[in-house]
């Protein structure tokens, strides 16, 4: 009787036990839920500020040509989506310099060839832009507008010089003729060699040129030009006549 009495002292103390872990860990689990909802909250919110806290849409476009090139004014359009075009500036950070001309329009300076840097920035905006920078193609030299081949002997006497073309350029740039060296082979002759200054014939070229006739070759060498930027010379192309 004494042994069944425990039995279910036993029991009732086990129960006891079992109802009290119960109870405390669902006391645990509702005391936790309020922290995952603030955890969950705190993402909500930085989900939220990270979409609101994007950048305007902007576009800067060079209107001729895909890089800069040294020595000219090259055009460039900014529109930023969103912002007044009073907002925004406009600067050239490394080897450029830029210039508002228009509302919306600036051109860029490049100092020299290699990379250069602008920025946009505005409200909300701060962007860098890397562009190539590139000297001017060579010109080309020419000679009544010819490159060499046959000339008419009046065509050859008529010229006052030569001139030197930047083809396929969208750019209002001139390169200057600075010197070259006109030879004059005559049949059963020796070749006669003088260097002129500048693109306009000088006395003694204007000399060997009146003393052409058909079948005398004229050999134009060691011409060279500066263009708008460059530092020193360049050489460019050699032309060759024969007179007919």
């Amino acid at each position: 009787m004494i042994l069944k009495r425990r039995l279910i002292q036993i029991s009732i103390l086990a129960l006891l036990l079992v109802f009290s872990q119960c109870k405390n860990t669902k006391q645990e689990t509702s005391s936790n839920q309020p922290a995952i909802e603030a955890v969950s909250q705190i993402d909500t919110v930085y989900i939220h500020d990270t979409v609101v806290r994007h950048q305007p849409q902007e576009f800067l476009q060079l209107e001729r040509m895909r890089v800069l090139y040294v020595g000219v004014d090259n055009p460039i359009s900014v529109h930023v989506a969103g912002l007044s075009p009073a907002d925004i500036e406009v600067k050239g950070l490394e080897g450029v310099s830029v210039k508002e001309v228009s509302v919306g329009r600036y051109v860029a300076t490049a100092a020299k060839p290699g990379e250069a840097q602008i920025s946009v920035e505005g409200p909300g905006l701060g962007r860098i832009h890397i562009f190539r920078v590139k000297r001017i193609p060579d010109p080309v030299v020419r000679l009544s507008n010819k490159t060499g081949g046959l000339m008419g002997n009046g065509e050859f006497k008529a010229q006052g010089g030569v001139a030197a073309f930047l083809d396929n350029f969208d750019f209002d740039a001139t390169c200057a003729v600075v010197e070259f060296r006109l030879t004059y082979i005559a049949k059963r002759s020796e070749p006669i060699t003088v260097t002129n200054a500048g693109p306009r014939y000088t006395n003694k070229t204007r000399e060997l040129v009146n003393r052409a006739k058909p079948g005398d070759t004229y050999i134009f060498t060691y011409i060279k030009a500066k263009c708008p930027g460059d530092e020193v010379v360049r050489n460019i192309n050699s032309m060759a006549f024969m007179i007919r």
